[in-house]
């Protein structure tokens, strides 16, 4: 996706993946086999890590939309949602309909250094 849109976004875009394997060698031996080097990766099953419980991760893949005041506005499998489509919505500061679009997992707002009017994918 950030290949093909990816200069239609700029900046203000972040694919970041969490993964649930059961070791970090699994993530990277996958990142590297499929070449996704645009995404920022990161292995949360680990016992100081509860990313994947906070979210409700309970399978692959599983998407978080995050708007660019930081708000999450949507949670589950990206087979429900257009999400280059999704993400040029939000990226006009607009609000996403459709399925899915109500998820609350919490009130915290999404922060792992995005800069404000980004979106994040994880």
């Amino acid at each position: 996706m950030l290949e093909e849109r990816g200069k239609d976004w700029g900046d203000k875009v972040r694919l970041i993946g969490l993964s649930i394997d059961n070791s970090a060698d699994i993530v990277k031996k996958h990142v590297e086999d499929k070449n996704w080097t645009a995404v920022e990766h990161y292995h949360v099953r680990t016992p100081c890590c509860t990313a994947d419980k906070d979210y409700g991760v309970q399978g692959v893949p599983h998407v978080l939309l995050v708007d660019t005041k930081g708000k999450i506005v949507f949670v589950g499998h990206p087979a429900s949602r257009q999400l280059e489509q999704d993400i040029d919505v939000l990226l006009k500061g607009e609000t996403l309909t459709g399925e899915g679009n109500k998820a609350e997992p919490k009130e915290e707002k999404y922060n792992a250094d995005a800069t404000e009017g980004s979106i994040s994918l994880s």
